[in-house]
């Protein structure tokens, strides 16, 4: 299950950079039919949400570390 949430972690983050003037960006979608989303607050910070599905919604505001994961000698941490 973390490697499922690294994955998702990596194409938030790359979603945020390649729109980073738009207040949501909708990453994907779960098996039980939730929506994962970064949302933008209003003080510009970014967090993640994950909402729909028959579970109740999530928001993280600030989520406090996203490890990016490409080989064993190359990760990058975010803050």
């Amino acid at each position: 299950m973390f490697r499922k949430y690294s994955v998702i972690g990596l194409y938030l983050i790359v979603s945020v950079v390649s729109a980073q003037q738009a207040d949501r960006v909708k990453l994907g979608s779960l098996q039980i039919d939730a929506t994962v989303s970064f949302v933008r607050s209003s003080e510009g910070l970014w967090g993640i949400e994950i909402s729909g599905g028959a579970s109740p919604g999530m928001l993280q505001q600030q989520p406090a570390q996203v490890e990016i994961y490409r080989s064993q000698d190359n990760v990058q941490q975010l803050a």
